[in-house]
């Protein structure tokens, strides 16, 4: 979490691509180290249900940053944008260090109540049954997720020709969809398998796409 506070506090006060290029590391691994720890944390103390919701709220702080960084825009710069998602971040940093021994407590409890579990090895690992589906599964929803955030808004502007404020419009909506999807996940998580809720996702999903990839009608 401080990594990445850094990373956005060197983008406030970048001057040059240089300088982003630079403070980007921090913000890649932090980000990495992030999403593997509290993902992995989550899915040993915590309930299939709570990922979601872990997700869900992650979805709200993507859909909200676009306002960020747009009311900056509108009174001083860009830069005053990533200077406020610093401060953010660093009140994050802040509360996850003085919360740790609440953290420390979660894994002591768990290791006393998992004395016998036999840890595996990466290539054990990968002879158990599902993995290779789970890893494929993931690599596509995150694929998916990232090209799409990453790309939708050119894409709308160049290819479709949408003005760049619908086109971020569009970007938010998507954002907004994943959050209460994943809230929605979280729900029905409790009542049906995780490999159901999958599927029912794969089904929204396909139509979906093949609607964005049609040309528009005029």
């Amino acid at each position: 979490t401080m990594l990445t506070a850094v990373g956005l506090f060197g983008f406030s006060i970048s001057k040059n691509i240089y300088m982003m290029f630079f403070f980007t590391l921090f913000l890649g691994f932090g980000a990495g180290a992030i999403d593997a720890a509290l993902n992995n944390y989550v899915a040993i103390h915590y309930k299939a249900s709570h990922m979601n919701f872990l997700h869900c709220f992650y979805g709200i702080g993507v859909t909200l940053s676009p306002y960020l960084m747009s009311l900056s825009l509108k009174n001083r710069s860009w830069q005053s944008g990533y200077r406020w998602a610093f401060i953010i971040q660093l009140v994050i940093t802040i509360i996850a260090f003085v919360s740790l021994p609440l953290w420390r407590k979660n894994d002591d409890s768990a290791e006393t109540a998992g004395k016998t579990t036999r840890k595996n090895t990466l290539t054990q690992l990968i002879k158990l049954p599902g993995v290779k589906s789970t890893w494929l599964v993931l690599f596509g929803s995150c694929s998916l997720e990232y090209v799409s955030g990453t790309w939708s808004s050119s894409f709308l502007v160049n290819s479709r020709g949408l003005a760049v404020d619908k086109a971020a419009l569009f970007v938010t909506v998507y954002y907004g969809g994943m959050a209460l999807g994943r809230f929605v996940s979280g729900v029905l998580s409790s009542k049906f398998k995780p490999q159901q809720i999958i599927a029912v996702g794969t089904i929204i999903i396909i139509p979906a796409i093949a609607l964005v990839v049609q040309p528009f009608v005029p």
